[in-house]
């Protein structure tokens, strides 16, 4: 299993994959022996598809909820040129049936914040609205 992972993701750590092993182990989510690990619910897997995992919500945590909320703020920006208040992009994001992360006013401040710290997004002038970050 180590070197599968490692084939796709080779920054990953061998004992990053060993723990995870372990904790989906322990919580009876796989089956671990010698022949190798065996998903116990197959319902419960995800797919990769064009370098992002698609599956259903609940197998998710938090920060990969959070992500996702984040890529769908960046792409309502991009359809909106003149920029979005947060209460705008919370209104969006609710009405989107493809936005399966939590969506409020609180959370959307602390994306906001994340996103403006990678350089993603940034204030319109003086007012409250976001846009995109100009890319180099």
């Amino acid at each position: 299993m180590v070197e599968l992972v490692t084939a796709h993701l080779s920054s990953v750590p061998a004992g990053t994959v060993y723990n995870v092993g372990a904790r989906l182990s322990t919580t009876g989510k796989i089956h671990r022996d010698s022949s190798g690990w065996t998903l116990k619910d197959k319902e419960k897997a995800g797919i990769i598809h064009d370098a992002f995992l698609w599956g259903p919500e609940d197998i998710f945590e938090k920060s990969e909820l959070a992500a996702h909320r984040r890529e769908a703020i960046i792409h309502l920006l991009s359809l909106n040129k003149s920029g979005l208040q947060i209460v705008q992009v919370v209104e969006n994001l609710q009405g989107c049936v493809w936005v399966h992360a939590p969506v409020n006013k609180d959370l959307l401040k602390a994306d906001f914040e994340e996103l403006r710290n990678a350089g993603k997004v940034r204030r319109v002038g003086n007012s409250k609205k976001w846009e995109l970050a100009p890319t180099n």
